[in-house]
């Protein structure tokens, strides 16, 4: 969700109640929650499928946002085994940290600034992977076109169950009704938002405790001429003096046809640091580094996107916890990154043990494969 919208949420005045049915609802709008539209609507041609979010959907913005999201051994080893085809090839370049006006390899004798939640992921071994091969369905007009007529642009306030519906109402008024619901956000949004929350088991609200992030700050520049040739990881301090964590850097090779090198950047912040101030902050103190690093960025010019998002990649989960034995929310279907498995983890034969470890890309693929097996 963009900061502008963060900022809407607050502004919008509750007005009349509409009701809204439909069979199937997806919740979000990454490319997990575009993935679960397509297999609902193709599963189930004859009902009305619907997929609520603000974001933007498009094939030029069906991506993950910034640097490589598919890193570490588990989940590198877990896409080559069920995604082979996605062309996986990990990289060479192992992340580096910037210190004493130099990169320098993770492991050495010099140590980084302090890391902070979640940067530690971005210094392990990463790979390059095939993303139209994981989702076909980005080069399809015909699927952005259905995915667009059947989106409903609002932001969710409440989540409740209706007797056999759930109900998902916005901030507008709209009160959603749906059979089955694929909750495609953040489990964390599902659990603070929802009505009733005595009806949920002990463990699924520690499941979702266990998932809460910090707020992540993405800022991509595309930049008009070359900048630097390393395409490694990089993590730069933002401070020196401070313990404010890295910005996680990447950039692209120079597309000379287009005139652009793309950079992008990531980095984690607290939930009550997330006013307009603070983020500005943050975003002159990474172009200020930039400069000093790279001398060529002051002659720059650049087009910068920012999008700030409630959450993010979860890193730690309680696997024991399935939603198999969850009567209650039988009709709803978590697919995310942080979403929990569908299979108990201590079922003898289950492939549950080759999973334990997944983050990131890896979960939510592995999830995301489970819901469609569910469903099918």
């Amino acid at each position: 969700m963009a900061y502008s919208d963060l900022k809407k949420l607050k502004k919008e005045e509750i007005k009349d109640i509409t009701k809204v049915e439909v069979d199937n609802l997806v919740v979000g709008g990454d490319l997990f929650a575009q993935s679960a539209f397509e297999f609902l609507s193709e599963k189930y041609p004859e009902q009305v499928t619907k997929i609520l979010t603000k974001d933007i959907l498009s094939k030029e913005t069906s991506q993950f946002l910034g640097p490589n999201i598919l890193r570490g051994e588990a989940n590198i080893a877990f896409l080559k085994s069920a995604f082979e085809y996605a062309e996986i090839e990990e990289t060479t370049e192992a992340p580096k940290f910037y210190k004493d006006m130099k990169f320098k390899p993770f492991g050495g004798r010099s140590k980084s600034e302090k890391l902070q939640w979640g940067e530690e992921f971005y210094t392990g071994p990463g790979a390059n992977y095939n993303l139209e091969k994981l989702f076909p369905f980005i080069k399809s007009d015909e699927f952005y076109n259905k995915l667009t007529e059947s989106r409903l642009e609002l932001l969710y306030s409440k989540v409740f169950k209706d007797e056999d519906h759930w109900v998902i109402e916005c901030t507008n008024g709209t009160q959603i009704y749906t059979k089955k619901l694929v909750w495609a956000d953040s489990p964390w949004k599902f659990y603070e938002e929802f009505k009733g929350k005595e009806k949920l088991s002990n463990e699924f609200i520690e499941f979702v405790e266990s998932t809460k992030t910090p707020c992540a700050l993405h800022v991509k520049l595309e930049l008009d001429k070359e900048v630097t040739d390393q395409r490694e990881t990089l993590l730069v301090p933002l401070s020196y003096t401070h313990e404010w964590g890295h910005f996680i850097c990447e950039f692209s090779e120079y597309d000379e046809e287009k005139k652009v090198q793309i950079g992008e950047f990531l980095t984690f912040i607290d939930t009550n640091d997330t006013n307009e101030e603070d983020i500005s902050k943050k975003i002159r103190l990474l172009k200020r580094n930039l400069e000093k690093i790279f001398p060529k960025f002051k002659e720059i010019n650049a087009r910068e996107f920012i999008v700030l998002t409630e959450n993010t990649h979860s890193l730690s989960f309680d696997d024991t916890f399935s939603l198999e034995s969850q009567d209650f929310l039988g009709d709803v279907f978590f697919v995310s990154s942080s979403a929990p498995f569908y299979y108990e983890e201590n079922k003898s034969g289950s492939s549950a043990d080759s999973c334990v470890e997944l983050s990131h890309l890896a979960r939510g693929l592995k999830i995301l494969s489970q819901m469609k097996s569910f469903l099918s």
